[in-house]
């Protein structure tokens, strides 16, 4: 139970008390991921930038938390989903993850982050009620924007937690490879 609450406070840094009320979303099908989650996500959302890593010249070092920002979540009438934010520079499509794929945003020991930080999978699992989380909806973007250090192509990994939370990881790759940035994400309403 103490565990829990840790983790609930690392995660999102607010009451997730309704989750355990509601049915988990890993519970759905992947089948009804568009028709019951999809139009949950629609509107603004808060994105707090979490720690993360650099990767350059055959370096890592770790990034301390980033700015706040915010994002918008848009559901077309197809069940299409679009995602938008002045951080990223523009709308880009939010597809589902196959779910045969599998998660794992735990660094390894070579990583120079404190894992405790943030919640690994089977945190993430232990406050949704999931036996995996691999199995809550999880969404995926693509793109690239620019910015004054060059091209910047990212992958944004989102696993949807409830109606107001996700939680994922940005990997930034700069001109393509000179450097990797990895940032984990959280979206909060």
């Amino acid at each position: 139970m103490i565990r829990q609450a840790l983790l609930t406070a690392a995660l999102f840094a607010l009451p997730l008390a309704a989750t355990a009320q509601e049915p988990a979303n890993c519970t759905l099908s992947p089948d009804h991921w568009v028709a019951e989650v999809a139009p949950m996500l629609d509107g603004f959302w808060q994105v707090n930038s979490r720690v993360g890593t650099l990767e350059m010249a055959g370096r890592v070092i770790p990034l301390p938390p980033g700015p706040a920002s915010t994002a918008g979540i848009t559901h077309q009438a197809d069940g299409a989903l679009t995602i938008s934010s002045d951080m990223i520079g523009g709308d880009y499509p939010l597809d589902w993850a196959d779910p045969g794929q599998r998660w794992n945003f735990t660094p390894g020991p070579e990583v120079p982050v404190n894992a405790a930080d943030f919640p690994d999978d089977e945190d993430l699992a232990l406050l949704t009620g999931c036996e995996d989380a691999n199995t809550l909806p999880r969404l995926r973007a693509t793109g690239s924007f620019t910015e004054t250090e060059g091209r910047v192509e990212f992958d944004l990994l989102l696993f949807v937690v409830d109606a107001n939370a996700l939680y994922g990881v940005t990997i930034g790759r700069l001109n393509g490879g000179q450097g990797t940035a990895r940032r984990i994400l959280t979206f909060t309403r």
